[in-house]
């Protein structure tokens, strides 16, 4: 005869149950574990997407930092204009006189120097010319304001204005020729690269 247990129930139904039981337990504990499991997994893949989403935003900014690049290099030559060598010197000479002439101004240097103080870590070497100019008070001017708008960077230090010396007198019966009647003395400062 079998074994009765509570409840009526033979032993191979308790087996049965308790089988069920630890079947139930074990599924509860397999599915803690799988949500452990899917919830790592996903925020991996999470991750993942994020780290891929970064790399090709930055794929495009730097994509987009070469192009700039490549489309302001010509302007790279520009700075040669603006910022001559120290060893182009006499372009920076050659324009104030070429600037002279179109102007219908005289002038002569009176002297070049490039004794500043800037910090030895500079790349730029101020170039102070100091210049004397013969011409009328409006071509002076003109040349002046001419001076402002060169290629290269130029500022006018110190400049002074004053009336010319009179001619001598010519000799009699000699055509009197209306010369200059201002002078003027300026102090320009070229910045040169190093």
């Amino acid at each position: 005869m079998a074994m009765k247990f509570i409840g009526g129930q033979n032993l191979g139904a308790f087996k049965s149950l308790a089988f069920t039981v630890l079947a139930v337990v074990a599924l509860g504990l397999c599915q803690i574990w799988l949500w452990a499991y899917v919830g790592q997994v996903a925020e991996t893949l999470h991750s993942r997407q994020t780290e891929e989403q970064q790399l090709q935003d930055l794929d495009s900014r730097i994509i987009s930092i070469e192009n700039t690049y490549e489309g302001q290099l010509p302007l790279l030559d520009q700075l040669t204009v603006v910022f001559p060598k120290d060893s182009e010197t006499s372009q920076v000479v050659d324009r104030l006189e070429q600037l002279a002439d179109k102007q219908g101004v005289t002038l002569d240097i009176k002297d070049i120097s490039n004794k500043a103080d800037v910090p030895k870590d500079s790349t730029l070497l101020p170039v102070a010319i100091t210049c004397h100019l013969t011409g009328t008070a409006t071509k002076l001017m003109q040349y002046l304001g001419a001076l402002e708008h060169i290629q290269e960077l130029a500022v006018v230090r110190s400049w002074g204005l004053s009336v010319a010396p009179p001619l001598p007198v010519p000799p009699a019966g000699a055509p009197v020729s209306a010369g200059p009647t201002h002078q003027m003395t300026m102090n320009v400062v070229f910045y040169l690269q190093r």
